[in-house]
């Protein structure tokens, strides 16, 4: 009996291990199972078959029409299998950020339009499905190069293809390339509607837009503001009318007025007629802004083209390309600093030296005080243990004082700053430019950043500290963090000003030159140059004029005096160039100093413009008065400050 159960009582034990093994490895093999199928079942359920097919990606016009650094939205094609749903999905325009832009799936079969931003040189764009695996990813090449470019709305012409590379007219200054540059916009096969950007800054490489008037009745909403808003900040369309009555509002708008075509007269040829339209050697041509709208009196995208109508195009090209310099606020790349000077107006930060004078004060009455003042004293009163108690309460109260001295001129409270550089047409109801936003706070402060207009692109400016700008492809409303007491650049390019009535600009039938205030704003400062003169006429209110003669007379060296063109120019001139300084002499006083002050603001954004432009006269002011918002992002905005300039002539009389 006792040999029998003592062996099975040794044995149990050694039974019991084995099977809480076995159980063990049972149920990891079933949990890595559940884990497998899960993950089958979310790869099925993000993207049938697991796989696209491929993705395609190209910069909207071309990569000739393209900047290597700035605004470039490209067309993304995605060949996708059979059966996917719709539902999440997206798309990453990847140019040193992520720039998320949600999309469904299905949605990929037709081509996208993304906006995006080119980054030394190329866009990156990956497909992810809802939770942000990646499926596919494609990549387009840009580049920058300063040559003549003509913009075609249509793929159904041999004129590119036959004008690529022809010599245009133009000075050759050090890096500008004179070879024409050819892009073409594309259609969506489904609708036929052209495939064009929201926003005037995908333009910034365009100088000249050929279409038909079909194609322009066509764009409505975001294209047809771009355009617009393009021609205004000084581009140049050129129309085929055809054989439609041209009563297009677009083109009706940009001319100013009803058009009508007349077939000629001994006395006048045939040609266009009706708002701001005057003959022209290539057929009628009106001002908007500072760009300007052709009428053409041929077809140059008909197939049957000659050596007349290829000269005509030519010239057209070349007269676009000239205008380039004619625009002092036209975008700069993105994530550069204007200039130092725009970023200590905008930085809080900048204006503390009250408050730093006040904390030398305490530092320099605290080493006083806690130096041979409480010695002498515990030396007097035979107590040398004395300063052991009172240097400790010293150092306490002047490390309390310095801390409330930074905190009352730092502030606590977000707030916010503008500066807005606008430019315009005499007589013009909207103007274009370049605005600067800063944000601060005393604290870590997300917020949502609004555009100015519809249209409108937004970049950080590059200072190193670390602030992100994150939102769908750049585009207002953005996501900004804010860190304590960091002061946060935010650029935005593509937008448009409104300045009430505008600012009329009209020469006299005796000659005076007479300027009117319309914008419901002050003109502070306001200075008007014509030809070889030029004048200061201090201050004009909403609703009043000035003439000319009026101001005070100035001497026409506030320009550059300097030769400040390359070697290569074939035909050098003397530099229009804004010269804060110069202008500032040539004022004198305090009022000099102050508008040399204020115009350094506008010297590193309107480089390489022809400031003081020969295409007529120029004003150039401050608006005053009250804003029209009182925060941004959240913030209350602290200042905002609106330099003014015009160009030409217009206006009611």
């Amino acid at each position: 009996m006792s040999l029998a159960s003592s062996p099975s009582s040794r044995v149990r034990p050694t039974l019991r291990a084995p099977r809480w093994r076995t159980l063990l490895r049972r149920a990891l093999a079933l949990a890595a199972g559940v884990t497998v199928l899960f993950l089958t079942a979310h790869a099925a359920a993000s993207s049938p078959n697991g796989t696209v097919d491929h993705l395609s990606v190209h910069p909207i016009f071309g990569s000739e029409l393209t900047v290597a650094d700035g605004w470039a939205d490209v067309i993304v094609r995605a060949g996708t299998p059979a059966g996917v749903p719709a539902g999440g999905g997206g798309l990453w325009a990847v140019s040193g950020s992520a720039l998320t832009a949600p999309v469904a799936f299905d949605a990929l079969r037709a081509p996208q339009v993304v906006p995006a931003h080119s980054f030394l040189g190329g866009i990156d764009v990956v497909l992810a499905d809802a939770h942000g695996a990646r499926i596919a990813t494609g990549s387009a090449r840009t580049e920058t190069r300063t040559a003549p470019s003509l913009l075609i709305w249509s793929t159904v012409t041999s004129l590119g293809l036959d004008l690529r590379g022809s010599e245009i007219e133009g000075r050759r200054d050090r890096g500008v390339d004179l070879k024409l540059r050819i892009g073409w916009v594309e259609r969506d096969p489904r609708t036929g509607a052209a495939l064009a950007p929201d926003s005037a800054a995908v333009y910034a490489a365009v100088d000249v837009v050929l279409l038909r008037a079909e194609d322009l009745a066509a764009l409505h909403g975001g294209p047809l503001a771009a355009l617009t808003t393009w021609v205004l900040g000084g581009g140049t369309l050129a129309v085929v009318p055809g054989a439609r009555d041209l009563t297009d509002t677009p083109l009706v708008a940009m001319v100013g007025g009803a058009i009508r075509h007349t077939t000629g007269t001994d006395e006048r040829p045939a040609g266009f007629r009706g708002g701001n339209l005057r003959d022209d050697a290539l057929g009628a041509v009106a001002s908007y802004g500072l760009g300007e709208v052709y009428l053409l009196d041929f077809d140059p995208l008909w197939f049957d083209h000659d050596a007349e109508s290829y000269a005509r195009v030519r010239e057209l090209v070349a007269r676009g390309f000239r205008r380039r310099s004619l625009p002092a606020f036209a975008h700069a790349p993105e994530g550069r600093d204007p200039n130092a000077a725009v970023v200590r107006a905008l930085d809080p930060n900048q204006g503390h030296g009250r408050a730093l004078a006040l904390a030398a004060l305490v530092l320099t009455a605290y080493a006083v005080l806690a130096g041979p003042v409480v010695h002498l004293r515990a030396r007097r009163r035979r107590r040398p243990l004395a300063p052991l108690a009172q240097v400790p309460l010293l150092s306490a109260g002047a490390f309390a004082l310095i801390v409330v001295i930074g905190v009352v001129s730092k502030g606590i409270a977000g707030r916010a700053r503008h500066l807005t550089f606008v430019e315009s047409g005499a007589g013009l109801s909207r103007g274009t430019g370049v605005a600067y936003r800063s944000f601060f706070a005393g604290r870590t402060t997300r917020l949502a950043v609004p555009s100015l207009s519809p249209g409108g692109r937004l970049a950080l400016v590059d200072r190193h500290d670390g602030a992100a700008l994150d939102g769908p492809h750049g585009l207002a409303p953005s996501s900004l963090t804010l860190r304590p007491w960091r002061t946060v650049v935010v650029q935005e390019v593509g937008f448009t000003y409104e300045l009430g009535g505008g600012v009329t600009i009209r020469r006299l039938p005796d000659g005076r030159l007479i300027v009117r205030n319309a914008t419901g704003r002050a003109l502070r400062d306001a200075i008007l140059a014509d030809g070889p003169s030029a004048t200061y006429l201090g201050s004009i209110e909403s609703g009043a004029a000035a003439t000319f003669s009026e101001g005070r007379a100035l001497r026409r060296d506030f320009e550059d005096p300097r030769r400040d063109l390359p070697q290569a120019i074939e035909e050098p001139q003397w530099a229009l160039r804004l010269a804060s300084y110069y202008l500032g002499a040539a004022i004198g006083g305090d009022e000099g100093e102050r508008v040399r002050a204020t115009w350094q603001l506008a010297e590193g954004v309107a480089a390489g413009s022809d400031f003081w432009s020969a295409e007529g006269p120029v004003l150039i002011a401050e608006l005053e008065g009250p804003s029209s918002t009182t925060h941004d992002g959240g913030l209350r905005l602290e200042s905002d400050r609106v330099l003014l300039r015009v160009v030409g002539e217009g206006g009611a009389p």
